[in-house]
């Protein structure tokens, strides 16, 4: 996936505040230079340079790992990561825990393409809100648009990416480049949806289903995009060149056949995958078969690897129109065959990611005045608690469990901050949930509407409504 190029970017925003000296690292990411960067962290670690920041050094040399394609190793690093971290006399708490461990599962996830798992763990990062940290924040919810824009869902990536440049440019002053990488993800994706829209690719019925409810984009033309990053201005040059072809520009293959190479030195496997079937697509697009094919012929040797359905879909469906630009059609229909029922298996698994991103619209609404006045710890049990409203079973011992603090210490918030308990504010929104509901539609069954907000008893029900509204159910259902 082209997000994969992001990540080690991703990587040293947080490494920039470390209190050891970073910057020849930092300076290599920048660079490019992925496979020396992770060797010099290793040099580092053996020689107790990093002191207090091992855990987050060799977390840092996982995410190398995962994108130069090793992935048993850094599955292997991350669990030392967490290994050391638990030792740690600095950094070991149970919230600390939590978050790294969530953090490294949503990005191997990401990286296998089991996108229903990386949502799920950038969303629960994400629902921390300030008590993750700024950058971590931002970390989150960027790792949500790579799997939004993934699973095809277009505009709610682009949406989430808008949505965190306020947040990106607030962290300027702490020296990252978290505005940039937002920049030039949104052009990219811009770029990607143009090439998906395009005519010579109408059957490609995954990207297409996602592409009707996109509105606006990034169109911008990449050099106008002011990027310190060597390995990030690399990365818009070449999508902009790869733009170029697909619009008919023969001399633009010169820069993405060095970005090919330049991905093969530094040993980027899956990254190199990427951008063969990047440039195949342009090709196709501008009217250069044999291009695509070119790009496409050593992906056939590897055809038969073990990659998920999201894994082998663009390589079954490029394949698939080489083949018929060749003109065996047979071929071609079998390989389409194969490709119709890889996107039928893809579009259903993405189907299980409705209630997260239910959940990422909610993380990007503003806070109400309840939230707003609670203190940050408890806005989590807050947001817990609308997200539960549903759910008949629903307790404040839960609630209290969700955010690790005790079932007391909620309710002497609750009151201290808002005036009424948690157990009574519950009420307060099941019952205004419910009046919204009825009035929206006042011919549903009262009970029904009751029970989809977690109340089954019609005695509760008519009590708690009369002394919230002073009025029956009933009453408020007349015409």
């Amino acid at each position: 996936m082209f997000s994969a190029l992001y990540m080690p970017l991703i990587m040293i925003q947080s490494m920039r505040a470390w209190p050891v000296p970073t910057v020849r690292v930092v300076s290599l990411v920048q660079e490019g230079k992925l496979s020396a960067a992770s060797q010099l962290l290793s040099g580092w670690i053996e020689d107790g340079k990093v002191g207090a920041y091992m855990p987050y050094a060799l977390q840092s040399i996982a995410d190398l790992q995962i994108v130069l394609g090793h992935d048993a190793e850094a599955e292997e690093t991350y669990h030392r990561s967490l290994h050391t971290l638990h030792a740690s006399k600095v950094f070991s708490t149970k919230q600390e825990l939590s978050i790294t461990s969530c953090r490294n599962a949503a990005w191997r996830a990401l990286f296998r393409y089991r996108l229903c798992t990386a949502l799920a763990c950038f969303t629960r990062m994400s629902a921390l809100g300030e008590e993750l940290g700024p950058s971590r924040l931002v970390e989150a919810r960027f790792g949500m648009a790579c799997a939004l824009y993934e699973m095809g869902r277009v505009e709610e990536s682009v949406e989430m990416l808008c949505s965190l440049e306020e947040s990106a440019n607030g962290l300027v002053e702490e020296n990252t480049t978290w505005p940039d990488l937002i920049a030039a993800m949104r052009f990219d994706i811009g770029v990607q949806t143009e090439m998906h829209s395009a005519n010579a690719l109408g059957d490609h019925a995954y990207w297409r289903s996602g592409l009707d409810a996109v509105r606006s984009l990034d169109d911008r033309e990449g050099r106008d995009l002011r990027i310190s990053s060597t390995l990030l201005r690399s990365r818009v040059e070449y999508v902009r060149h790869m733009r170029e072809m697909a619009h008919g520009a023969r001399d633009a293959a010169a820069v993405l056949n060095a970005h090919l190479a330049w991905a093969q030195r530094e040993g980027l496997i899956g990254y190199q995958r990427t951008v063969r079937l990047e440039i195949a697509a342009a090709a196709l697009i501008g009217g250069t078969p044999q291009t695509a094919e070119t790009m496409l012929e050593p992906l056939h040797r590897d055809s038969k690897k073990e990659y998920s359905a999201h894994g082998r879909l663009d390589y079954l469906y490029y394949a698939s129109k080489t083949e018929q630009a060749r003109g065996h059609s047979e071929k071609a229909w079998q390989l389409y065959a194969q490709y119709a029922l890889t996107a039928m298996q893809c579009l259903r698994e993405n189907s299980r990611l409705e209630p997260f991103l239910d959940r990422a619209t909610k993380l990007k609404a503003p806070a109400d005045d309840i939230d707003a006045r609670l203190p940050v710890r408890y806005r989590r049990a807050y947001r817990f608690m609308l997200e539960n409203l549903g759910r008949s079973d629903l307790s404040v011992c839960e609630i209290a469990a969700e955010i690790g603090v005790t079932e007391r210490a909620v309710q002497w918030a609750f009151r201290k901050f808002l005036g009424v308990s948690p157990s009574e504010l519950i009420r307060v929104l099941r019952m205004q949930r419910i009046r919204e509901d009825l009035l929206n539609s006042p011919t549903r069954d009262m009970l029904e509407v009751a029970k989809r907000w977690g109340v089954r008893s019609c005695s509760t029900l008519l009590d708690s409504y009369r002394k919230q509204f002073n009025e029956a159910p009933s009453k408020t259902m007349e015409p």
